[in-house]
């Protein structure tokens, strides 16, 4: 299912949904660190992470949180059911 097909943020009309996951665990390679506290990461790492757990799902553009939506399966069933209605379709 093409989410930019089955959704529309009722709030601000964007087509983007992101997954919030909390309790994440994030390693990359720092190569310096500037006078002024600007950090380089190493280009060629692309870092690595622990899972977390899905907080949410919601706009990508404006933050609305997608209600009743607290997995991938809800998601699904979300967009299936229209409630991420495109006026589009």
């Amino acid at each position: 299912m093409d989410i930019r097909e089955n959704f529309i943020c009722s709030s601000c009309g964007r087509k983007k949904i992101e997954e919030v996951r909390v309790n994440v665990t994030f390693h990359q390679t720092i190569t310096s660190i500037e006078d002024d506290g600007y950090v380089d990461y190493d280009e060629d790492d692309n870092g690595t992470s622990s899972k977390g757990q899905v907080d949410r799902y919601q706009c990508e553009e404006c933050g609305h949180v997608l209600d009743g939506v607290e997995s991938i399966e809800d998601l699904y069933k979300y967009l299936e059911e229209g409630k991420g209605e495109n006026p589009d379709n």
